[in-house]
């Protein structure tokens, strides 16, 4: 079964590891720029125990503030000799750990510790319940969709068999880490720690304050952020206030604005009609030019665009083309056939015919 202290750690590992990374590297530049006098002056001295782990063999060694570590200490019956041990860390060397790369789906990378505890005794001869562990993602490009974790393993037995010694020496071992001496420091891993720690424990102190401090960075990123858009909702209000009241105003416009397009729409209506036929009066002159004077009507009828007429001529077959020749109609036709008036040997006819439409050009 995965370590529940470690399941429990993830989450806030995952949040707060970001914000981290940040502080250190900004306390670091900060800490460049200041002349190594004043550092000396007030930077507090504290005494760091480091315990090398090479196989089954322990070697303990002091160090002094952020100096090297040059004490050496027989072992953990000396350290009582010791007044201020601030922090212990135990280092272990390649002999005492595992280290190895695996690469995993990237959809995994929000539940590494759940995923590589299950993965454990396959990615390594040890069971989940046989080592601590630690991880770091390493490599996001090498592989498309994978992830790189790096993961390093200690045997869970001899870690605490060092802890228990340094407990029984009066101090709390607050990391397992491992380290290679010949390796670069680009490859360094500060926050490594295998050892699963209990919420109050003191050795999770530091990791709380850097918690904390996160937390105040986020929401000093929040207020960054937010500020700018309380300014411009502000802003937003007020327009909304002043847009209330000029609103019955606009629509008061709007509505005066609609109703005259409606009259400008009706109004236009009626002109175009009146434009695109002619008037009955010019059909009625038109007939007057074009039929001849052997001719003689009985009835005119106009409905829409249609012209009826009805009369007697001494021709009537020629009307046909003299209608056509108008300016005003168009498509002549007898709507019924041509007959003979007994009495004064004319034509009777029925003409009907269309009123020819004016398209603007």
């Amino acid at each position: 079964m995965v370590d529940i202290q470690s399941r429990l750690r993830q989450p806030a590992e995952t949040i707060t590891r970001p914000f981290r990374k940040f502080l250190a590297w900004w306390i670091r530049e900060l800490r460049a720029c200041v002349p190594g006098e004043i550092i000396e002056r007030f930077s507090q001295k504290h005494r760091t125990l480091f315990v090398a782990v090479d196989r089954e063999q322990c070697k303990l060694s002091l160090r002094e503030g952020d100096g090297p570590a040059t004490r050496l200490l027989g072992g953990f019956g000396n350290v009582e000799a010791v007044d201020d041990i601030e922090k212990t860390v135990v280092e272990l060397r390649p002999g005492a750990a595992l280290r190895r790369m695996a690469y995993l789906p990237a959809d995994a990378e929000d539940r590494l510790s759940d995923v590589l505890g299950f993965e454990l005794d396959r990615l390594t001869p040890f069971r989940p319940e046989q080592v601590y562990f630690d991880y770091r993602v390493t490599d996001r490009r090498t592989r498309r969709g994978f992830i790189g974790v790096e993961l390093v393993a200690v045997p869970r037995p001899l870690v605490d068999r060092i802890v228990k010694d340094a407990a029984s020496a009066g101090l709390e071992v607050s990391v397992v880490r491992f380290l290679d001496p010949h390796e670069s420091a680009a490859r360094s891993w500060p926050e490594q720690n295998m050892l699963p720690h209990s919420p109050g424990s003191a050795a999770n102190r530091p990791a709380r304050s850097s918690a904390v401090l996160a937390v105040i960075a986020a929401l000093l990123g929040l207020a960054v952020v937010a500020l700018p858009l309380l300014v411009q909702q502000r802003g937003i209000a007020a327009l909304n206030e002043h847009l209330q009241t000029i609103e019955p105003a606009a629509l008061e416009a709007d509505g005066i604005r609609a109703e005259i397009q409606a009259a400008a729409s009706r109004s236009r209506f009626f002109y175009d009609k009146r434009v695109a036929a002619p008037m009955k009066v010019l059909i009625i002159d038109e007939l007057t030019q074009v039929i001849p004077d052997d001719t003689w009507l009985a009835r005119l009828e106009i409905s829409g665009l249609t012209v009826r007429i009805h009369g007697e001529s001494a021709n009537a077959s020629e009307l046909i083309s003299l209608i056509e020749e108008s300016d005003y109609l168009k498509a002549a036709e007898f709507a019924s056939p041509v007959t003979k008036n007994p009495r004064n040997a004319l034509d009777r006819f029925v003409i009907e015919s269309k009123i020819e439409i004016w398209e603007d050009e």
